[in-house]
């Protein structure tokens, strides 16, 4: 249920009780105008602006966080690491799960490990990787770039292989 939905059914309830408009009118005015705003303006959640430049051995990524920009640096020889990984995998059938319609991913924490310990970062399990937060969003933003030039399909922690790539 969205917040709209929310409110719709709050106003009902207080419709059906015994108060007064007034004591309606109040109780409406009460709720605080977060709330409100927060109805009357969609925005959209989980989405954030995203660019990269790249800058010979390092790629510049700036995300927007509470509409402030993020400058995070990318070593190139770790993307191309990680993209070269993916092939690998995807050629040879390395490490990958099948969902329930049969299509072959690869879990972004499996080779997230894999990043780390070739890297020499302080991972060694999934257990360490979500504690380690630091590291979990410069492996993300990793792949978020190789999901904007197009080489990989990245959403909800599985990786596939863009179909028009060749592998």
């Amino acid at each position: 249920m969205n917040t709209q939905e929310k409110l719709n059914k709050f106003i009902g309830i207080l419709k059906r009780s015994n108060l007064s408009k007034e004591d309606i009118v109040r109780t409406l005015e009460s709720i605080s105008n977060d709330i409100i705003k927060e109805v009357e303006l969609p925005r959209e959640q989980g989405k954030s602006s995203f660019e990269f430049k790249e800058l010979g051995e390092t790629i510049a990524v700036i995300t927007y966080r509470d509409k402030k920009p993020v400058r995070t640096e990318i070593r190139t020889r770790e993307l191309n690491w990680i993209e070269d990984k993916i092939r690998l995998r995807f050629k040879y059938g390395i490490g990958l799960k099948e969902d329930k319609k049969n299509i072959k991913y690869l879990d972004s924490i499996d080779l997230g490990i894999d990043f780390a310990e070739h890297f020499s970062y302080k991972v060694l399990n999934t257990q360490e990787y979500y504690a380690n937060r630091k590291f979990q969003n410069y492996f993300t933003i990793c792949l978020r770039v190789l999901r904007k030039k197009e080489i990989i399909e990245y959403k909800k922690g599985r990786i596939r292989l863009n179909k028009t790539k060749d592998l």
